[in-house]
């Protein structure tokens, strides 16, 4: 069986058919036995269903009013915040405004540069004091290194004597094998 060549638009169109077209087809089978039944069911269905339909549209109604009543309470709510704001606010601009006078600035200036100054120095003294215990810790440290390393031209000269021992060794007594 040959298929006739189809482009790629033809291509997800014929997919699309496939995949939805069975979904399609049930969900309108199902769309025409609802349909059905509706038509042919019995008027005590038909009522029971309206029964309920016009339950849930009470409540619906009921929720929507409650919903209504709370979104006034919460604007009126809102209203009188931004009232007691914009007091505020008229308040606090109607204040008088203190000026200073230079002499009162100059003095403030003057205390801030102590301040600024004294702090500094207390920072630094910190600071000094926190480098001193750094710097004793790494000639601590050093030291110990200096303690515990080996020179390298000794450990050549360990491995020298062992090698020479080994074979001499070895000379001497060819069975037993090397010196460990």
């Amino acid at each position: 069986m040959s298929t006739p060549q189809l482009n790629p638009a033809q291509h997800v169109e014929r997919i699309r058919e496939i995949i939805m077209g069975r979904d399609l087809n049930q969900v309108h089978g199902r769309l025409k036995r609802i349909e059905s039944d509706l038509n042919t069911g019995s008027p005590v269905v038909q009522s029971h269903l309206v029964q309920q339909l016009e339950t849930s549209f009470s409540c619906l109604q009921e929720e929507c009013h409650r919903l209504k009543l709370e979104l006034h309470q919460e604007k009126i709510m809102r209203k009188q915040q931004l009232a007691q704001i914009d007091q505020q606010l008229r308040e606090l601009t109607h204040r008088p405004v203190v000026v200073t006078t230079i002499k009162n600035s100059d003095e403030l200036a003057s205390k801030m540069a102590a301040r600024i100054d004294a702090r500094f120095r207390e920072i630094m003294s910190h600071l000094q004091t926190e480098l001193l215990q750094w710097k004793g810790q790494l000639d601590r440290d050093v030291q110990a290194l200096r303690d515990v390393k080996v020179d390298r031209q000794d450990v050549i000269n360990r491995f020298a004597r062992v090698a020479s021992a080994a074979i001499a060794d070895d000379e001497n007594n060819p069975k037993d094998g090397y010196l460990l």
